[in-house]
C-alpha cells in the first residue's frame, strides 16, 4: 500500500500521551496479506490494554485506482469493485473485495465479528474508559463551562438511553463509569459522557452491521487459536 506503518506502538506511549490530557482514540484493520484465524484475538489483546475508549476496526479493502487494488487484480484476488467495511453500506461491513489468502471469507467475517462484539461489549469498553480515567491527571479549570439547553437535552437523552434499559450491563456500564470517574477524576466527567454518547453510536453500528446469522462468530473460539502457528 506504499504506506509506513507504526509496529512500535506501545502501551507505555499512549500512557505518556493520556497523562498529559490528550484524547487517544485509535483505528485499526484487518486483513492483511499475513493475517490469518490468529490476528483477531491478537489485535483483541493488544487494543484492550491500551486505554484507548474509542478502537474503531475495519477490514483491509482495495480501492480502485490504488496500487493494491491492482495488484490484487494482478492476483486474480479481487472479488469485485465494490468495496465494503466503513466505506461502503452497513450491511457490508464484514465484507471486503479482497479474496484472503490465510482464511476463508466466512472465517473473515466470523473473526471480524467476534473482534469488534468483543471491543464493545460494555465491560471491556467500561475497563478501557475507566483507565484512561485513571490516567489523566487533574489540571487547573479556569471559569465555567456554560451549560446550554442543547446540552441539557443531549444529557437527558444519553441519561434515558443508559438508565432507562431492560439490559442490565448497560446500566452497569453506566454507573461504574461516572461512579470510578468521580473517584479518580471529576474534571474528566465531560470527556466521560462525550466518550458514553460516542460509544452508543458505535454500539448501534456494530449491532447493525455485524448482526448476520451466518457465519456466526460463536462457531468459533477465537480464544483457541494458536497465534504461534505458521503462515506460510
Amino acid at each position: 500500500m506504499k504506506k509506513r506503518q507504526n509496529t512500535n506502538v506501545h502501551s507505555l506511549n499512549t500512557n505518556k500521551i493520556l497523562e498529559h490530557n490528550i484524547i487517544v482514540w485509535g483505528a485499526f484493520i484487518v486483513g492483511f496479506d499475513d493475517d490469518d484465524m490468529g490476528v483477531f484475538s491478537e489485535q483483541l489483546e493488544f487494543i484492550q490494554p491500551l486505554s484507548v475508549p474509542v478502537a474503531m476496526v475495519g477490514i483491509l479493502q482495495a480501492l480502485s485506482g490504488r496500487p493494491l487494488h491492482e495488484r490484487i487484480r494482478r492476483e486474480g484476488r479481487l472479488k469485485d469493485d465494490e468495496a465494503g467495511g466503513i466505506r461502503g453500506a452497513v450491511n457490508l461491513l464484514t465484507s471486503t473485495n479482497i479474496k484472503p489468502m490465510h482464511m476463508t471469507d466466512e472465517d473473515m467475517a466470523s473473526g471480524f465479528r467476534y473482534l469488534v462484539t468483543s471491543l464493545y461489549n460494555y465491560g471491556n469498553f467500561a475497563e478501557r474508559m475507566i483507565n484512561a480515567v485513571k490516567l489523566e491527571k487533574n489540571y487547573d479549570i479556569k471559569g465555567r463551562n456554560k451549560i446550554h439547553k442543547k446540552g441539557i437535552l443531549i444529557l437527558l437523552r444519553l441519561l434515558r438511553y443508559y438508565l432507562i434499559s431492560t439490559e442490565t450491563k448497560r446500566i452497569r456500564m453506566f454507573m461504574r463509569s461516572i461512579i470510578q470517574t468521580i473517584i479518580h477524576n471529576l474534571q474528566y466527567s465531560q470527556t466521560v459522557f462525550m466518550h458514553l454518547i460516542v460509544f452508543k453510536h458505535l454500539k448501534t453500528f456494530e449491532e447493525q452491521g455485524t448482526s448476520e446469522t451466518s457465519p456466526s462468530a460463536n462457531a468459533y473460539d477465537f480464544r483457541c487459536v494458536n497465534t504461534s502457528a505458521s503462515r506460510a
